[in-house]
């Protein structure tokens, strides 16, 4: 299915895929810290301490990942940039010499 996408619509799917999956990270994140925070807590008898501790560590580090695809997205971003400026500098000049 995938190879008969041409490659813009290959391109937007994997960046959906990964928009999908940034929130699955986030609230799988915050769900595990949650639970074993309540798991902790009627272990050791410190309810609600755990439960806090470890939800916020969960939203921690679904943040952390929103973080590093937000950085990676911009990466990709300015590569495509820079793949592109010379093709543009390019047909610019071609276009001013053709006047």
């Amino acid at each position: 299915m995938l190879k008969s996408l041409d490659p813009e619509a290959r391109k937007q799917l994997r960046e959906t895929a990964n928009v999908g999956a940034v929130g699955l990270e986030m609230g799988l994140a915050v769900t595990v810290g949650y639970f074993l925070g309540r798991w902790l807590d009627g272990r050791f008898e410190t309810t609600p301490y755990l439960t806090y501790f470890f939800l916020l560590i969960g939203i921690a580090a679904g943040f952390k990942g929103l973080y590093r695809a937000a950085r990676r997205h911009a990466e990709q971003t300015r590569a495509e940039q820079r793949r592109t400026e010379p093709q543009l500098a390019e047909r610019a000049q071609t276009t001013s010499h053709d006047a």
